[in-house]
């Protein structure tokens, strides 16, 4: 196998999960996307208990990612995908976008966007 076919392969592989955590994401009320390349270079599906864990609203300054507005705003987007009685109505989800630390080891905010997705029925 060459080394452009492995690329080729690995980048496949990426896309095949990134399919899947996106899709995991918008078919679960509970299932955030977050995208931390200091955590994993792939992008994970993860609860918001688990992503506050990882990125705590009270860390340190230099290392805070959002604050407790953004976690609302954060929340608030999610739930747009999703009526009152708890059906989908949107295929789509939120995104955790984690900027990496620079040199100094500061890192800017966080920044949430809409993602959407094909779903199969």
């Amino acid at each position: 196998m060459t080394t452009q076919e492995i690329h080729r392969e690995t980048r496949l592989a990426y896309l095949d999960y990134f399919s899947e955590a996106v899709e995991l994401a918008i078919r679960s009320p509970f299932h955030y996307l977050i995208f931390d390349e200091a955590l994993s270079p792939l992008v994970q599906a993860l609860t918001l208990k688990e992503i506050l864990a990882l990125h705590p609203t009270d860390a340190n300054r230099c290392k805070r990612v959002w604050s407790c507005e953004d976690i609302a705003d954060f929340a608030a987007m999610k739930q747009r995908a999703w009526s009152a009685q708890g059906s989908r109505v949107k295929a789509m989800t939120a995104m955790l976008y984690v900027p990496p630390l620079d040199d100094n080891g500061w890192r800017e905010a966080g920044t949430i966007e809409e993602i959407y997705g094909n779903l199969h029925h």
